[in-house]
């Protein structure tokens, strides 16, 4: 997503346990003017791309983590760049009914008008958009 009126950033992250909270950190500091319900539900989001990336995509805290946000008129997409390769998609709902984690993706779905995975040039993209304002 570019061209006229786009706006957004890019931030690295290292990854590890704290790669979700820095990439809150970037939404909430980088000038998202959001509705409060709109950015609540994009930070649950990247939370969930994030904390993925560093459980299952390869983002330990040795290695580095891309968040991309861009807002173009009434769009908003977010990728995020990291170094893992393999990508299952989860049972949606999990099957197990537990907390233990496996809600992510499932979240991602439901809250985002689209998603996806794309292989990249340093791992895997993981994307997501949606309108740039509440329904």
């Amino acid at each position: 997503m570019s061209g006229p009126g786009t706006t957004g950033f890019e931030v690295a992250l290292e990854g590890g346990v704290e790669a979700a909270h820095a990439a809150r950190r970037a939404l909430a500091t980088n000038g998202c003017q959001l509705p409060r319900e709109l950015r609540d539900d994009v930070a649950l989001l990247v939370t969930e791309l994030v904390s993925n990336a560093v459980r299952h995509g390869g983002g330990a805290s040795d290695s580095r983590l891309q968040l991309e946000f861009r807002r173009c008129a009434d769009r908003i997409r977010v990728e995020l760049l990291h170094p893992g390769s393999v990508f299952e998609p989860p049972p949606s709902p999990p099957s197990n009914g537990g907390s233990d984690g496996g809600w992510g993706l499932f979240l991602v779905d439901r809250i985002a008008e689209s998603w996806g995975v794309r292989p990249d040039a340093s791992g895997t993209c993981v994307w997501f958009e949606m309108a740039a304002a509440p329904p």
